[in-house]
């Protein structure tokens, strides 16, 4: 019965990780619950219940989650206008999209930009974080035994949530990580790897998919940003021009980042990031 319902549950896995990716690919295209079930190849209600027990939200707020990220991205990265970000995140209707930005990010597009410009400037002028040296020791953290790009992090934790769940982990006394296989301050951001993790809880088994690594203990530079992820490339851009030649990053002693806070139930502007950068 059990092996029964794990090939059930993996096989839905399967099915909802290609509709995740799916939906990168086609932001600014018909991402509906009825086109999304019909590539899933199940019914809209059948596709409904399933992507919410497994994803813990609504596949329509995955989408506009999506949507907006992408949107932050393009405002803080790109040039383009309001109206050719929005046609690009599927929104039509400048208006609708710039009154949903705003419900989510607390700004308007345009005051958005504007105000992330300025914040990375001071960024990179040192005014905004907090530089701590720490000890830290050797701990172990579980991940899905596959890398993921550094911009699909949601995506990464969703179907590393999805096992973890399979296999009974308590999910209420842990951190959330994501550490590197690329150098963060050398790699563009579009290609830089990573591994969406949890500390491990020591009386807890994972099997295949799930692996463990060990982090490991010593001396690391520990920078906390606070406000938007999607802002962190100007923590590492500004690492990487005055602090760089103190660190050794390497695959036995990576890079990541420990999330502080819920992005859930935080707004973006309060998200605190602790970044680890190894001495």
């Amino acid at each position: 019965m059990y092996m029964s319902k794990l090939a059930d549950s993996q096989r839905y896995e399967e099915r909802i990780n290609q509709v995740t990716s799916y939906i990168n690919k086609h932001l600014d295209g018909d991402l509906s619950l009825h086109k999304l079930a019909e590539f899933a190849f199940m019914s809209p209600y059948h596709f409904h219940r399933i992507y919410r027990t497994t994803r813990g939200e609504t596949i329509i707020t995955t989408v506009r989650r999506i949507r907006m990220l992408h949107a932050a991205l393009l405002l803080t990265q790109s040039d383009m206008s309001i109206g050719e970000i929005a046609q690009k995140c599927g929104y039509n209707n400048t208006q609708s999209f710039t009154r949903l930005f705003k419900s989510i990010y607390g700004k308007p597009p345009a005051n958005f930009r504007n105000h992330e410009n300025q914040s990375n400037q001071a960024y990179l002028e040192h005014t905004a974080y907090k530089v701590s040296i720490q000890s830290i020791d050797n701990f172990d953290a579980i991940y899905v035994a596959h890398s993921s790009l550094y911009l699909e992090a949601s995506h990464a934790f969703d179907r590393l949530f999805t096992w973890l769940n399979l296999e009974k982990f308590a999910t209420t006394d842990f951190q959330k990580l994501r550490i590197f296989i690329d150098d963060p301050c050398l790699t563009p951001s579009h290609l830089v790897r990573s591994r969406a993790c949890v500390t491990m809880n020591s009386k807890f088994k994972p099997q295949p998919p799930l692996e463990v690594i060990v982090i490991p203990g010593g001396k690391y530079t520990v920078i906390r940003h606070k406000g938007p992820y999607e802002n962190l490339d100007a923590l590492y851009s500004w690492f990487s021009t005055t602090r760089r030649g103190v660190t050794k990053v390497d695959n036995n002693n990576p890079v990541f980042e420990k999330y502080v806070n819920n992005s859930h139930t935080t707004p973006s502007h309060n998200l605190l990031t602790d970044v680890y950068f190894p001495l």
